[in-house]
């Protein structure tokens, strides 16, 4: 668990990214990355980011991306099969 000693904020999430400028906490580097515009902290709402109910800041996803995600649920699991094609 994530803890921020100024602002008290709590989180879990390996992947999670907390600002010590604004005190929020982002879901991603990416996300964080993107609220941060030459050196200064921008409103994530005004970039098309929604907080959870954890208070937790995420960006979209760009269509790219959700392709690509779809791409790999859809896949059979090539790896798991054997040389005749069965399931190992």
């Amino acid at each position: 668990m994530g803890f921020c000693i100024r602002c008290k904020s709590t989180w879990t999430g390996l992947n999670r990214a907390h600002c010590v400028g604004c005190h929020r906490t982002f879901n991603s580097v990416g996300a964080f990355d993107k609220h941060r515009v030459g050196f200064k902290c921008s409103d994530p709402e005004t970039l098309g980011m929604k907080m959870d109910d954890k208070g937790i800041w995420a960006g979209r996803m760009s269509e790219e991306l959700k392709n690509s995600l779809r791409a790999i649920r859809n896949e059979p699991l090539r790896h798991l099969r054997g040389s005749q094609g069965k399931t190992l």
